[in-house]
């Protein structure tokens, strides 16, 4: 034991491995951010059997079992491999947010339809409108495909338009989602999802119209096409 000025110093035992490992393990990993995701998108989707098959949306469950599980696989897949690359990010967020979508419209046609007292109903509701946005993600993935970079300048400047065009979306539908949940009684349609949003009038109806989602979508396909043709040369040669 060391001695300082006459007296023995204190000092700490070495930190085991077991410590050192734990340490290491940041919270803003890649490898973390991963495994939330992933189980979240695991338990979302073992919700949505229930709650689709209770409500009377099956048809909803197929569709996000269709694309939603080839993205979360291909997500988990490609941010195992490839954590700098953008794609599997968007495919595993583009899951989650259809599954969880997808379980809050069948809460919600629960609560309001079926007469169910069910707790945050309100919360469901406001939930249900992510579903329509992860389809845009999973667009996005088509303009970045395969290895997660923008094929040129001009696909940079479409890029950031449709992010642009995203934005100013979500934050109209957030502006018209909090106007719906004030008003009383709450309208909930057919699927699960506000009838403000679903069936939109007035300045919201506008604001889709003028937000450019369809030519944003549309404009992504001779990207990839572009993209892919380059990439099956250079695999060739």
């Amino acid at each position: 034991m060391p001695i300082t000025g006459g007296r023995p110093a204190v000092t700490f035992p070495e930190r085991s491995g077991r410590t050192v490992r734990f340490m290491s393990v940041r919270l803003g990993s890649p490898r973390i951010w991963r495994i939330v995701l992933g189980v979240l998108a695991l338990l979302s989707f073992a919700a949505a059997i229930p709650l689709s098959l209770l409500s009377h949306q099956a048809a909803n469950l197929v569709i996000a079992a269709v694309i939603g599980l080839p993205s979360a696989a291909i997500g988990v897949l490609v941010t195992r491999r490839q954590p700098g690359n953008p794609l599997g990010w968007l495919f595993l967020v583009s899951a989650v947010c259809q599954f969880i979508g997808t379980d809050a419209g069948g809460y919600a046609l629960l609560a309001y339809h079926f007469g169910r007292h069910l707790p945050l109903a309100s919360v469901a509701v406001a939930l249900d409108q992510i579903w329509g946005p992860s389809l845009v993600v999973f667009a996005v993935s088509i303009l970045l495909f395969p290895d997660g970079r923008l094929p040129s300048r001009f696909w940079r400047w479409i890029y950031r338009a449709y992010c642009v065009a995203f934005a100013t979306l979500l934050i109209a539908t957030a502006a018209a989602v909090g106007g719906a949940l004030a008003a009383h009684p709450v309208r909930v349609d057919e699927s699960g999802g506000l009838a403000a949003i679903d069936h939109p009038v007035g300045w919201f109806n506008i604001a889709i119209a003028l937000a450019p989602r369809s030519w944003a979508c549309l404009a992504s396909w001779p990207g990839w096409v572009s993209r892919r043709c380059r990439y099956r040369s250079g695999w060739e040669s």
